[in-house]
């Protein structure tokens, strides 16, 4: 990605903004995934978590949410996150 050098704001309005700005404008897995590893290095758990929940509904409604499991192998953070939110929305 092009993220190296960037840094999440540190207000907390901008910076919801900015993760769920990050989840909304990932057209594919691929995005997802690159904008997820530097939210990683970048955010806490509660910020990854908005952006996981956000996608998930995101790719749910576009139906790309079996593209986005297909990314589950490259990183145990994402697929533990995503399994969570999967597993609140159906119970």
């Amino acid at each position: 990605g092009q993220g190296a050098g960037l840094r999440l704001p540190a207000e907390p309005s901008v910076r919801y903004a900015a993760v769920v700005g990050l989840a909304a404008r990932a057209a594919d897995a691929d995005e997802a995934y690159h904008a997820f590893t530097w939210l990683a290095d970048a955010a806490g758990p509660e910020w990854l978590q908005l952006y996981v929940a956000t996608l998930v509904s995101k790719f749910q409604a576009t139906g790309q949410l079996g593209d986005l499991a297909g990314l589950l192998s490259r990183d145990e953070r994402l697929a533990g996150l995503v399994a969570g939110t999967l597993e609140l929305a159906g119970g």
